[in-house]
């Protein structure tokens, strides 16, 4: 499946074809086109510039995922997408 392709191409203009476009527009076509939604999101120092960036967790009931890193201007650039992502529950200090 070329998902990752697909949303690139519909998100990046012909004359820079980078994995980014404005969030909104790569939620919506996570949304519409995948049935994906975010499941997880975190703040990390971004090691190069030392700003401070989300990363998201998209997932869909079908198994598909997607995980994107967003920046405070609200640029998201796609990291990778998958099938068959499989959530493990965090184990307690009473379970390990």
């Amino acid at each position: 499946m070329l998902k990752p392709l697909a949303i690139i191409a519909a998100l990046a203009p012909a004359a820079a074809q980078a994995t980014c476009g404005p969030h909104r527009d790569v939620a919506e076509r996570l949304t519409q086109e995948w049935g994906e939604q975010v499941i997880a999101a975190g703040v990390y120092e971004h090691s190069q510039t030392g700003r401070l960036m989300m990363v998201e967790v998209w997932a869909a009931e079908s198994g598909s995922f997607t995980i994107i890193s967003r920046n405070a201007e609200g640029t998201a650039c796609m990291i990778v997408s998958g099938q068959m992502l499989t959530i493990t529950p965090l184990k307690t200090g009473e379970e390990g």
